[in-house]
This record gives C-alpha cells, sequence and structure tokens, in this order.
C-alpha cells in the first residue's frame, strides 16, 4: 500500500506551513526548486515512454481552476524539457475513456488505487492498448489557494494572507500496472505571489525531477 503525503495547513505561533515529508522541509523560497519528495523505481529506466496520459486530477471537482492549471503547466513544461514524450491531457483523456466505453473500469480504478494504493489491469490494460500509450500519470491536488496565517508574540498578533499550491504525480506502467515514479511538491508564496505564479513552479520543478530523486 502506497504512503500518502498531506498538506498541513494550520494557524500557527510561527510562520510555518509545510508538506509532512521525511525530510521535514519548509516551503519558503530556498528550497522551493527542489521537489519535496519522490520515488523512483528500477524499472523506469528501461520502460519506453513515448506516450503517456494524463488522467484528470482524483479530486479535480475541489479544485476545479487548479486542476486545470497545474495540469496544463506540467505538460506544457514537460513538453520543453522532455520534448521526446507525448501527454495526452485531461479534458482528451476524458474524451478516450468515454469513446471506448471506460467509465465504469475508470471509477473502479481510481477508487480502488485510491483507497488500496493497487493499481487494477482491466482499466489500465483497455486504455493502454486504446490510447496507444506506455503509461498513465495520476495526480491529486494537495493545495490550491489562499490561506491566512496568524502569528503571536508578546501577545499581539497579526495576520497575513499567502498563496500556497501543492499536488502530487503518480506514474504506472500501462502494461502491468508498476509505479515507476511518484512525486509531491508544494510552494508557498512570497509577497505579491499569485496561486498562478506558485502553480508554473510546481509544474517547472516536477518536469524537471520527472524520473528522478530529490537529490
Amino acid at each position: 500500500m502506497l504512503t500518502r503525503r498531506t498538506l498541513l495547513l494550520a494557524t500557527a505561533t510561527l510562520p510555518s506551513i509545510g508538506f509532512v515529508t521525511a525530510q521535514r522541509r519548509r516551503l519558503g523560497p530556498k528550497d522551493r526548486d527542489t521537489i519535496l519528495d519522490a520515488r523512483l523505481d528500477p524499472g523506469f529506466a528501461s520502460t519506453p515512454l513515448s506516450r503517456l496520459i494524463f488522467l484528470p486530477f482524483s479530486n479535480e471537482l475541489d479544485y476545479p481552476e487548479g486542476a486545470m492549471i497545474l495540469a496544463g503547466n506540467f505538460i506544457g513544461a514537460m513538453r520543453q524539457k522532455h520534448a521526446d514524450i507525448s501527454i495526452v491531457g485531461p479534458q482528451d483523456t476524458k474524451q478516450l475513456i468515454q469513446d471506448q466505453k471506460l467509465n465504469k473500469d475508470y471509477r473502479t480504478f481510481v477508487g480502488n488505487y485510491m483507497t488500496t494504493g493497487v493499481a487494477t489491469m482491466p482499466f489500465l490494460e483497455a486504455v493502454g492498448q486504446a490510447g496507444r500509450v506506455d503509461g498513465i500519470f495520476m495526480g491529486r491536488i494537495l493545495a490550491f489557494g489562499v490561506i491566512k496565517q496568524t502569528t503571536y508574540f508578546g501577545g499581539i498578533s497579526w495576520s497575513k494572507n499567502k498563496a500556497v499550491v501543492g499536488m502530487e504525480l503518480t506514474l504506472c506502467r500501462t502494461k502491468d500496472g508498476r509505479e515507476l515514479w511518484w512525486g509531491t511538491h508544494g510552494v508557498q508564496g512570497e509577497k505579491n505571489e499569485s496561486v498562478r505564479d506558485l502553480a508554473k513552479i510546481v509544474g517547472e520543478v516536477f518536469a524537471v525531477y520527472f524520473g528522478r530523486l530529490p537529490y
């Protein structure tokens, strides 16, 4: 069963907003260009990855704008960094699933994977053959918005709003469901940075570290 990282958003005595990761790293500007956490399977290097599909984010209904922006930024960054890989975006993937009458298999696949971490094969095999793809991206948005952060000191308190954006992505091989790569990253905004600014950073970091570990 896969270990899931989550975003911790809290009001604290000191300004600290972070992803719960093995490194316990912060989301400040110092480390924002290094992915927070990633796993790499040895099979990644020997697997042809010429064509992939990006499934809709598992929680896209909670973040409709964020889902569109994060997917678009990531795919755009991948085209720049990995021009040899073609990626079918979420909207075209939805259409493929509908055209191939795979909606039921898709719902079963997503539900099972999110609860057990196991990739069921009927959907993977069907979509792999129909779309002629080598793997699928599955994503989850961890944060996309502005939060209020309150600081207390000496009986005085003050608040400020900060944008926070984060997501995690998993790449599974269609022929056997093997998880080839997984990554998670998030960024906390500095002064005047918007969620769109941060979403661009997150997408670029994922593209740079695709198939790599944090070091």
